[in-house]
């Protein structure tokens, strides 16, 4: 019994890494393909589901903190602009005219926006139409856009970073919309490191 024990808590922390390393895509091709026959052949499967729950349980209630420190330490490049939440965000688009530029690449553009998003390259044609509003740029964390805030700052606009970006969006339940308006839960992230998308989020890079 003990061995058994054993073997599964060591499947666990292998399946653990591969959660960590590429979220949940990562982890059914771990078990699909390396760890579930033989978890079935020791009899060890509700034991090790019951450790994977309390592992992805534990790593959606962190993200949204990890998301938070990583933001703060890139927002050290660009200390002069100013970070609003996704909640204020919500709130502001209720009652002002806000300008949300996606200033990440076509490619992540064409998985998902927020609604309404303009892209930076769609904000540079017509920017001094854009003059007298409120600007707030995204990507997928918030280094991105807080870079092109603070290009725009220095050249007068009103303008406040989206701290945490597209990934604290998904954890507010934000609604994203594919390049057809038609309502999506893909979201491309970048990199594997940047793999912090909330539950029900299907993250891509």
């Amino acid at each position: 019994m003990a061995h058994r024990v054993i073997e599964v808590a060591k499947d666990t922390m292998a399946a653990q890494q591969a959660f960590w390393r590429g979220g949940q895509q990562s982890l059914r091709h771990h078990l699909e393909q390396i760890r579930l026959p033989k978890l079935l052949k020791r009899g060890g499967l509700s034991l090790f589901l019951a450790l994977m729950a309390l592992t992805i349980k534990t790593s959606q209630s962190s993200e949204p903190a990890i998301i938070a420190a990583m933001y703060r330490n890139y927002a050290k490049a660009f200390p002069e602009v100013e970070a609003i939440s996704v909640a204020e965000l919500q709130q502001w688009q209720q009652q002002d005219d806000v300008i949300l530029v996606d200033v990440r690449e076509p490619a992540e553009r064409f998985v998902s926006i927020l609604p309404g998003a303009i892209s930076r390259e769609d904000f540079e044609r017509d920017r001094d139409r854009y003059r007298h509003k409120t600007i707030v740029p995204y990507c997928t964390i918030g280094y991105r856009s807080g870079l092109y805030a603070q290009d725009l700052q220095t050249q007068g606009f009103q303008v406040f970073n989206l701290a945490g970006s597209i990934l604290s969006w998904t954890h507010a339940g934000g609604t994203l919309v594919d390049p057809e308006g038609t309502t999506t839960h893909r979201v491309h992230v970048y990199g594997s490191q940047w793999n912090l998308t909330a539950a029900g989020y299907e993250a891509i890079w």
